[in-house]
């Protein structure tokens, strides 16, 4: 399947008003800002430079903002979610 089918699928979907239901559990949201936190950390003090420290910077803001959130893109196209059911 193409990227492309992706974003028509996504795009059809908030037209009709799809609402972003959490996927994303507390366990889940602390590993995301623990591991952005390490990144910050390991690029600060130099251990991590040039392409490699540019990409992980990318991931962790966007771990980051997910993780404030509570809803992750990619699990809903995977259909995960690490939210708890209530019994």
């Amino acid at each position: 399947m193409e990227i492309s089918l992706f974003f028509k699928r996504y795009i059809m979907e908030f037209k009709r008003g799809v609402k972003m239901i959490k996927n994303v559990g507390n366990f889940d949201r602390i590993l995301r800002f623990v591991f952005s936190g390490l990144v910050l950390v390991m690029v600060l003090s130099g251990k991590i430079t040039g392409l490699v420290a540019l990409v992980l910077i990318i991931v962790s803001i966007v771990l980051v903002i997910t993780g404030l959130i509570g809803w992750c893109g990619l699990y809903k196209l995977l259909g995960i979610s690490t939210v708890k059911k209530n019994k």
